[in-house]
């Protein structure tokens, strides 16, 4: 990580005075999606760095669980082999990570290809995919309390672990470094949150939805966050979770005009791939 400059030492105080003793966001919540997607090669270390960098309120990323139980951060439930390679240049199969154990993708190379819609994204060749672990202790070493909104990727009947089981692990990890009340599960899956809310009840639990309903996981208590596609959104709905006591985060608003959308219909916060976009239109609204 870069050292930080007077102003950005500043920024992280702010930050720090801000943040709520229960772990809900402060006024506005700036979560980088996949650490600062738009900026740097996504779930990487490099793109967590930058996210610090630039004062993000949340790191948002996901996490799979390989054959031998590790938490890997990685989106897609398969290898993505158009953004890994082998060292060798070899071309990977897209296989599930849950028949593949970590160490079968610890060499990979998920930092030297660009992604063709991020043309601002700057490379960080032999970057690897990391252990959840790596980003928990990058979030506790800080210069500020950073938060972490982290998706647990899930597939029915395809997962090394039972879903009680793969929470308790999660939730053991995060409870070993004192973060819990830092810390927001996502899943497009009740029953994950619903096992989250069990185990441990300072978690936030974001229910990740489309155009579904989340009328359910709402009315029960299950959800403390609601994360919508942007696009999907109405401010009618926006007032009427608010009013239920639900926090609306949608994603992934990336545009200056749709960040300055949301932020116009109240929303509580922001996922975004470029969170200094939205740092800078925050910043002009309250100097």
């Amino acid at each position: 990580m870069r050292p930080a400059t007077p102003l950005l030492l500043a920024c992280w105080f702010l930050f720090a005075v801000a943040a709520t003793v229960d772990g809900s966001p402060a006024d506005f919540d700036i979560q980088g999606h996949r650490g600062c997607r738009g900026l740097a090669p996504e779930n990487t270390m490099a793109a967590f760095d930058k996210a610090i960098e630039l004062g993000v309120t949340t790191i948002e990323l996901d996490v799979v669980m390989t054959r031998d139980g590790v938490f890997a951060v990685h989106h897609d439930l398969r290898l993505n082999n158009k953004l890994c390679s082998s060292p060798d240049g070899e071309p990977r199969r897209r296989q599930p990570l849950a028949e593949l154990d970590f160490s079968d993708i610890s060499n990979l190379d998920c930092g030297g290809r660009r992604a063709s819609k991020f043309p601002e994204q700057v490379l960080s060749p032999g970057e690897r995919i990391p252990r959840l672990e790596e980003v928990l202790d990058l979030a506790t070493e800080a210069p500020y309390p950073v938060r972490l909104s982290i998706e647990i990727k899930q597939a029915v009947g395809a997962m090394p672990k039972p879903v009680e089981e793969l929470v308790e692990q999660f939730v053991d990890l995060v409870q070993e470094r004192g973060l819990e009340k830092r810390t927001i599960v996502q899943s497009a899956w009740g029953t994950v949150l619903v096992e989250v809310q069990k185990q441990e009840p300072d978690l936030g639990r974001s229910l990740v939805v489309k155009a579904a309903s989340a009328k359910l996981w709402v009315e029960n208590g299950t959800a403390t966050i609601v994360s919508r596609k942007h696009v999907h959104l109405s401010r009618s709905e926006v007032e009427r979770l608010q009013k239920k006591g639900v926090l609306v985060i949608p994603w992934t608003a990336n545009k200056p005009q749709a960040i300055q959308k949301m932020m116009d219909w109240g929303v509580d916060g922001i996922i975004t791939d470029y969170p200094d976009r939205a740092l800078a239109i925050l910043n002009e609204h309250d100097p």
